[in-house]
């Protein structure tokens, strides 16, 4: 048990460190192009279609558009947590604990529908 708690932290935090650097990547990027720009907050802009949905989002990333580098370290950062709960849900089986067993699953399943409704 002690085992699978210490995957647990250690694919947490390499899901976060590499959400980090592929985060500061894009910010970067996006600082290099766009960083003399001044801001306008009058008008708000809508998020453009190519940065909601994950094949454009690993399409512009790997045409290194800052925007969607940030948007896959996001995305990445989430499917860090996605991991982490399917681990969870394999400890909890190993331990035949049925009650966590369901919970875990029903959080799974709320974490993963909501994530990809948009």
């Amino acid at each position: 048990m002690e085992q699978v708690q210490l995957r647990i932290g250690q694919v947490m935090l390499s899901g976060l460190i590499l959400s980090v650097f592929v985060i500061a990547i894009g910010g970067f990027l996006y600082l290099f192009h766009h960083g003399t720009q001044i801001a306008q907050y009058t008008i708000f802009h809508e998020e453009s279609e190519s940065l909601t949905h994950i094949p454009q989002i690993l399409s512009g990333a790997f045409h290194l558009i800052p925007r969607a580098i940030i948007q896959l370290g996001l995305w990445l950062l989430v499917l860090t947590q996605i991991l982490r709960l399917i681990l969870t849900f394999w400890l909890f089986k190993e331990l035949k604990d049925t009650t966590f067993i369901l919970i875990t699953l029903f959080v799974t399943m709320v974490v993963i529908g909501t994530s990809f409704m948009y």
